[in-house]
């Protein structure tokens, strides 16, 4: 029985992860350069469809700390259209998505605290984003995180 069991998970674990090739150019075209940190969670991608194109679905979290005083959290969980040789996308539909912005009154009594403090309500923010895009499923890509550096004035967008 537990051999069977093993057998279904190990079965349904390579169905779910696609290309490693597809995956890493999924992950790679998200957007890091302005965000204090950025995590991607890749689910999978389809064969291609008879026009060439492959679908990926995947889920975008990042976190800006911006100059006006204010933090930003945005996640997206994205359909991206690659086609063409090489690949490249042609479309990402945004299929839904959580967005919040911390005002700054709050920023400044979290900042208050301390760096260190600080550095852990970001962390917690962060990581809120992170557990929404995780309930979609799928593997973690840590791709930019520069939150110690933020929380001790280093870092804003």
């Amino acid at each position: 029985m537990r051999a069977a069991v093993l057998l279904g998970v190990c079965t349904l674990a390579a169905c779910a992860k696609a290309d490693p090739a597809m995956e890493k150019l999924a992950v790679g075209e998200y957007p890091t350069q302005n965000a204090t940190a950025v995590t991607v969670y890749f689910r999978d991608c389809s064969s291609p469809n008879a026009n060439g194109e492959t679908v990926c679905r995947t889920c975008g979290n990042d976190i800006f700390l911006e100059r006006d005083g204010t933090i930003y959290i945005g996640a997206d969980n994205n359909e991206q259209t690659f086609e063409g040789a090489p690949p490249h996308i042609s479309v990402t539909a945004e299929i839904t998505h959580r967005y919040t912005t911390i005002a700054k009154p709050d920023v400044d009594r979290e900042k208050a605290k301390g760096a260190a403090a600080f550095e852990t309500y970001i962390t917690g923010l962060f990581e809120a984003g992170n557990d929404w895009c995780a309930a979609y499923g799928g593997t973690r890509h840590d791709l930019k995180n520069l939150i110690a550096d933020a929380a001790h004035g280093k870092y804003v967008k």
